[in-house]
């Protein structure tokens, strides 16, 4: 059986969820958030000069989670007032079966899959307890090296993703789709020349 693959933020979810998440968090704990913001500054400069600094620049503004009691029920809550911009042509063709592989966070992605039902997700993992990334994070080549790591047997069918850093999954799809809100286009070598 052939196995849909989607891309998370900009795909089925109609903004980027790591970027409404800490939105969501400087309207919850304004003061708190600011001072993380204020904090990771320097590494929001490094990374405009060295994009390999992303990975720090993430941790540094994600070091909020570290300090948000009962934070399972604090992500539950951003998901019920968030749930609402999840694409509807997605919704309109998701099967239990489909692999949702994002860049952004396994705290911020699983607990919208687990209620939509999806169990194959491959995501960047975060140390709850020290805001840091464990291991690579998901993007770019990345995605379709994990993505046969975990599923050697798969049969691809059909890959959905908004970015041009997504072209190595897109073109492992049959066919890739490139996703502009809730229009669908057929990805081809060259698209996004």
């Amino acid at each position: 059986m052939k196995i849909n693959i989607y891309d998370f933020d900009k795909t089925i979810y109609k903004n980027d969820s790591c970027v409404d998440f800490i939105k969501y968090t400087l309207k919850k704990h304004p003061f708190l958030m600011s001072f993380t913001i204020i904090k990771s500054i320097p590494s929001m400069i490094m990374y405009l000069f060295n994009k390999k600094n992303l990975k720090k620049m993430k941790e540094s503004l994600l070091s909020i989670i570290t300090k948000i009691n009962d934070f399972e029920n604090y992500i539950e809550k951003f998901w019920d007032k968030h749930e609402k911009n999840i694409n509807s042509w997605y919704l309109n063709q998701k099967k239990e079966t489909d692999i949702i592989i994002s860049a952004n966070f396994d705290f911020i992605i699983n607990p919208i899959c687990k209620r939509m039902k999806l169990q194959n997700i491959i995501s960047t993992k975060i140390d709850l307890k020290t805001a840091k990334i464990i291991g690579n994070q998901c993007r770019k080549e990345e995605k379709v090296k994990v993505l046969k790591e975990k599923y050697p047997n798969i049969l691809v069918g059909e890959t959905y993703s908004d970015s041009k850093n997504d072209i190595p999954l897109l073109e492992i799809g049959n066919p890739g789709y490139v996703v502009k809100g809730e229009k669908l286009e057929k990805y081809y070598k060259g698209y996004f020349k």
